[in-house]
């Protein structure tokens, strides 16, 4: 209709509806004109209550791209039914794995992992059995229809390196998603600090997260938009499909750059993206942080092979340029650099530029045996007899101040903190060595001192935060011990159904066995999740196993007069059965004849199989993983040595636990519970190898489930997590962690002059670099490894210390046509230096047996010391005191040959290479422990108790390196270690033994600790006659 027309048309409309008005107005004759009466009758429908027991409806049950199908009933059902055949398809549906689950409430079963756009055809079976017990009583059937599966799309790396050689482009998979829109960015080169700050990796997000200011820069204001275009990427319906989006063959995308792109799918209207962020590049790079240098090793991601002349550049916060440099002939470099996590690292050759910011975490090595004290130039063992005392003693301690090698240093002030439970400072005081570097301290503990773990600290700067050694002392309200309790099983593990044979030996600690003596045991089971000791941060089995919770008695008998006890403990019949790794834990108490115990503990690990899946999440357990993004995992098949156990057709599926929330109100206050449910999201299915099978799943917000079922076991490992409790960090991430080279040395020890031979065996053939590294580099080799490739190198007088470490890396070239991935591998190994002749063997006489108050002879030989200054100081301690915390004997040797930890940290982006998959390629649509104190108004009982710790030294050896020593026993019965460390000025040794002392006729009371008025008791008096006489 023209305008014109339309005018018309309105205006005659408009005429007609005034003069309706007007005649309406006329023909009003009351105040409220022609206003109808209120009318119309409310219609109320009931929900018909379904009392019977039946099926109330059949549905697809979907989230994201798992899709389930789901039964739910008029009543709960029995759990314990065989499902699968009570419920069956008429036709073949699913594998052999899969299965009918019923839901917490018992109201529904779920059968996962069924095909879309398919109907299928039931059969319930009568016999079908309620909670009630009720029965269907008939046989039903009913067809349902799968449904179509939600369209997904995102990107299916969280790698930011493209490979710039034969690369297919940036992946994306989809399912039923046939187009998706997406938009490139270019971050500017003086933005690339803040960008890396705030987007540590891509994911969903939302559009007010991209745009607003709040918390981070938006990325407009980072970036730039270069390109932008409608992508095909096909795929059969309802299949799970990857695409490669052609970033190679498009212009705009070829300066050098990083580069944000923004993914969305055609027709979706929410504002979210997935998002991703890449640089095209051929240049890998590996960093290695020290105190005040940065090597940097830049290799081809194509080849492996290093790249030289590598232009580098370090961009500070603002984005300024603070340093440059470039690779040598070997592609190596040692800058004059500091790390700053807010730098960026920028590698460049021509129009290939590649990035690296330190706001990433270190490359993950807890793998390998790297720890150990930090290095410092001065350091102090103290030792002491006991570190367990009562309050109202006194502590007595000896120190040594060395170098980091053992060696006398100048002799100057050290200053001891010692520290209270709650941190406050209960005493500082200056202490100047004596002959050889010695010092002694001695302190009374008050007898209303707070009870705990008390630290002695050693400074030689007062004012240093840091202490350069130290120990800890507990200071409790302890009685020692009169009997020793040892427990041990030749079994190492438990097999299903086996017995715990498990051996009891008993005696007193001034020698005689435990005749009669009572001796109970309880067994405790759990779920054992980390049963490997050789791969921390794995986790095996089944958390969720239903077990007992309590202890169970077990043995409550009396040692024969051998005091010896061989019993077969059998398992809870839960932990015996059970389809996980199960932590056997039994608890045993040998009873004095006045009931006061003495209790060990005995472990082990019932393993269900040959060989377990274990599951690494590649993020802070503690902290769960991102929402809206990928989690991310590893996993491993060992057997209980962890030894890798290849196997075929793992599956691995991500389980989502839902909440439905039921509000109360009770006691004038409003309370929740909740019941849980479960879904299946994805199944995966992977094969073990002999090393780790990296996988992720994207998530939301929530808990979740890993379960990898093994069918060559028929187990199934759970681990649960959490995603969307990071409060938004993005940087907390262990997905640093580097596949592992094997390292072997040819001796045990070295010293400077020798030369040192390495044999390295990578888990692929490829160029690398071999290093030697302390705080410092010390020596760098290109190398071309290959399995069992042997490499020698000079060891110098700079490797004379203790934390000195060779690190291997061997490159993996990789490209999109051969299907493989670039990468690097690590190996690590520390390097023993040579100290066998420092280390002094050392003599020590003293009687196996001795009377009470008597003196203690003790002679100290060390033929290796003869004609030198050496000196040796003797301790004879309570074995009753020192059992109760395992005190070891001191060893001044150990600790100043001890390992240090490896002081660097290093840094590549070889994690971050985006990874090659199969897939197709996607077309352009258009264009182309603290106690608490004492109360003050309380006063602490008193008990007196006897403690037996003699001390005598330093004791100087004579010309034949002897020393004799005498230590004054007291009125005691019982064992004493005496204990015996001998040091000169660089050398050092250690001897122990044991010596009981007892009485001809003992006779030893127990009594109450505490009695209060009017309370009656018992004492229990024990006399033995050991005489050998009779009366």
């Amino acid at each position: 209709m023209s305008g014109p027309a339309r005018r018309k048309r309105w205006g005659w409309a408009a005429a007609v509806l005034a003069g309706g008005l007007l005649l309406g107005l006329a023909g009003c004759r009351n105040d409220s004109g022609q206003l109808p009466k209120a009318s119309g009758e409310a219609i109320t429908t009931k929900a018909e209550q379904v009392k019977e027991f039946t099926l109330l409806r059949a549905y697809p049950d979907q989230k994201n791209d798992g899709l389930s199908l789901a039964l739910e009933f008029s009543r709960p059902l029995v759990g314990t039914q065989d499902f699968d055949k009570l419920v069956r398809f008429e036709e073949k549906v699913g594998t052999d794995d899969s299965s009918w689950t019923l839901s917490d409430d018992g109201l529904t079963l779920r059968y996962p992992f069924v095909e879309a756009g398919k109907e299928f055809s039931l059969v319930v079976s009568p016999d079908l059995l309620a909670a009630d017990g009720s029965r269907l009583g008939k046989e039903l059937k009913q067809k349902v229809f799968s449904g179509e599966l939600k369209p997904v799309v995102g990107f299916a790396s969280q790698g930011s390196v493209l490979p710039a050689k034969d690369s297919r482009g940036l992946p994306v998979v989809s399912v039923n998603v046939p187009e998706v829109d997406v938009e490139f960015l270019r971050v500017r080169e003086k933005d690339l600090p803040t960008f890396f700050s705030q987007y540590q990796r891509g994911g969903r997000r939302g559009s007010w997260e991209l745009s607003s200011d709040y918390e981070r820069s938006p990325i407009n204001k980072l970036a730039e938009p270069v390109y932008v275009n409608r992508f095909i990427l096909g795929g059969k319906k309802n299949e799970r499909v990857l695409t490669y989006l052609p970033t190679q063959d498009i212009k705009e995308l070829q300066e050098p750059g990083l580069y944000f792109a923004l993914l969305k799918r055609t027709g979706d209207y929410e504002g979210e993206f997935d998002t991703a962020f890449f640089s095209v590049s051929d240049i890998g790079l590996h960093t290695r942080a020290y105190k005040d240098k940065l090597f940097v090793h830049t290799a081809g991601l194509k080849d492996g092979a290093p790249l030289k002349g590598i232009a580098l550049r370090v961009l500070d916060a603002k984005g300024e340029v603070v340093l440059k440099g470039s690779t040598d002939g070997n592609g190596n470099a040692l800058l004059n650099y500091t790390l700053d996590a807010t730098h960026v690292l920028v590698a460049s050759s021509g129009k290939d530029t590649s990035f690296l910011p330190f706001n990433q975490p270190a490359l993950d090595l807890s793998e390998f045996a790297v720890a150990g004290r930090d290095n410092a130039w001065f350091d102090v063992y103290a030792w002491s007899g006991r570190d367990l005392y009562r309050p109202g003693e006194t502590v007595r301690l000896s120190a040594l101040l060395r170098d980091n090698d053992g060696k006398p240093v100048k002799a100057q002030p050290v200053f001891l903190r010692l520290k209270q439970p709650d941190g406050k400072t209960f005493r500082e005081t200056r202490l100047q060595p004596g002959d050889q570097g010695y010092i002694n301290f001695e302190q009374v503990i008050p007898a209303e001192a707070p009870t705990g773990r008390w630290q002695v600290e050693f400074r030689t700067d007062p004012a240093s935060k840091e202490a350069i050694q130290g120990m800890t002392l507990r200071i409790e309200e302890f009685l020692p011990e009169r009997m020793k309790l040892d427990l041990d099983s030749a079994q190492k593990t438990l097999k299903p159904g086996e017995d715990l044979r498990l051996q009891a030996n008993g005696a007193y600690l001034y020698g005689a066995p435990a005749d009669g003596n009572r001796f109970t045991a309880r067994m405790a089971v759990a779920a054992e999740q980390q049963p490997v000791e050789g791969l921390p941060g794995y986790f095996f089995g089944d958390p969720t196993l239903q077990l007992p919770r309590e202890a169970k008695d077990v043995i409550d008998t009396t040692l024969p007069a051998n005091g010896q006890l061989r019993e077969d403990v059998a398992l809870p019949e839960e932990a015996a059965k059970a389809k996980a790794p199960i932590a056997v834990v039994l608890s045993g108490s040998l009873y004095e004849t006045g009931g006061r115990t003495v209790t060990r503990t005995l472990k082990r690990v019932m393993w269900p199989a040959n060989a377990l899946v274990g599951v690494r999440p590649l993020f802070n357990p503690e902290d769960g993983a991102d929402s809206n993004g990928n989690a991310r995992f590893e996993l491993m098949r060992v057997d209980a040595a962890g030894t890798p156990q290849p196997a075929k057709g793992l599956k691995i599926t991500l389980v989502r636990e839902l909440r439905d929330y039921h509000w109360t109100f009770n006691d004038n206050r409003w309370d929740y519970d909740f019941t849980r449910r479960f879904e299946n999201k994805e199944t995966r299915t992977v094969d073990a190898g002999s090393s780790a099978v990296a996988f992720d799943f994207p998530v939301e917000w929530g808990e979740y489930r890993v379960d990898v079922f093994d069918p060559s076991t028929g187990l199934t490992s759970r681990y649960p997590f959490r995603a969307g409790w990071s409060w938004g960090d993005d940087n907390r991430g262990l997905d640093a962690r580097p596949d592992k080279v094997k390292l072997g040395l040819d001796k045990t020890g070295y010293k400077a002059g020798d030369t040192l031979e390495v044999t390295v065996t990578p888990p692929h053939a490829g160029k690398g670099i071999l290093m030697v590294e302390t705080d410092r580099m010390l020596y760098v080799q290109d190398i071309e490894a290959k399995p069992g490739s042997t490499f020698k190198i000079p060891v110098t007088a700079d490797w004379e210390r203790h934390d000195v470490y060779i690190t291997a890396l061997v490159f993996r070239g990789g490209s999109a046509p051969s299907k493989i991935t670039p990468a690097r591998a690590v190996g690590v190994v520390h390097v023993p230096m040579d100290r066998k002749g420092r280390t002094v063997a050392v003599g020590l006489a003293a009687p196996k047996q001795m009377r009470p108050e008597q003196d203690l002879p003790v002679t100290v030989s060390a033929p290796q010391l003869a004609g030198k200054v050496a000196h040796v100081t003797v301790s004879a301690v309570d074995v009753g005191i020192l059992n109760i915390t395992r005190f070891p004997v001191p060893d001044a040797g150990a600790h100043f040959f001890a390992q240090r930890r490896l002081g660097i940290d290093a840094y590549d982006i070889y994690s971050r290479v985006i990874e090659s998959f199969d897939g197709s390629s996607g077309k352009l649509k258009f264009g182309g422990d603290m106690a608490l104190q004492a109360l003050p108004q309380a006063k602490r009982p008193t008990a007196r108790v006897q403690t037996v710790d003699l001390f005598s030294g330093p004791v100087q050896l004579d010309a034949k390196g002897i020393a004799r020593i005498r230590l004054k026993v007291p009125d005691f019965n019982g064992t004493l270690r005496v204990s015996a460390l001998v040091y000169s000025d660089d050398q050092y040794g250690k001897r122990d033994v044991e010596t009981i002392v007892r009485a001809p006729i003992l006779a030893e009371a127990s009594m109450p600790r505490v009695l209060a008025p009017g309370d009656r008791s018992t004492v229990t008096l024990d006399v033995q006659n050991f005489t050998g006489k009779p009366g």
